[in-house]
């Protein structure tokens, strides 16, 4: 079965990361085009990273995917369940829990 898919790993600098800016990256592993092919094996490259700001990643990988021409759509989110990044800790799950509501509610 051909389902077009793709597998993206995030995280945040917490380095980097100031007051007024918090950089956060998204690695694409398997892009869609690339879910097609034989791609099973890239998703050995995920790793372990630094720090984690789910609902940001939820919101931004949402707005990709709404974009996406298949009427059923889906997004899986693999996390430690401890939405942890700068100044984040506090308002992470609540931040999280919120995202997903959003999400949920663009689905329609």
């Amino acid at each position: 079965m051909q389902v077009p898919h793709q597998i993206v790993g995030f995280l945040e600098d917490t380095n980097d990361a100031t007051e007024t800016s918090q950089p956060n990256y998204f690695n694409t592993v398997v892009s869609f085009k690339d879910s097609l092919f034989d791609a099973g094996p890239s998703i050995m490259s995920l790793e372990p990273e630094e720090d984690n700001r789910d609902g940001y990643a939820i919101r931004q990988m949402t707005k990709m995917i709404l974009k996406r021409r298949e009427e059923q759509k889906f997004l899986i989110v693999f996390s430690d369940g401890e939405p942890a990044a700068f100044s984040y800790e506090q308002n992470g799950i609540v931040d999280t829990h919120e995202a997903v509501l959003e999400a949920r509610k663009k689905r329609h």
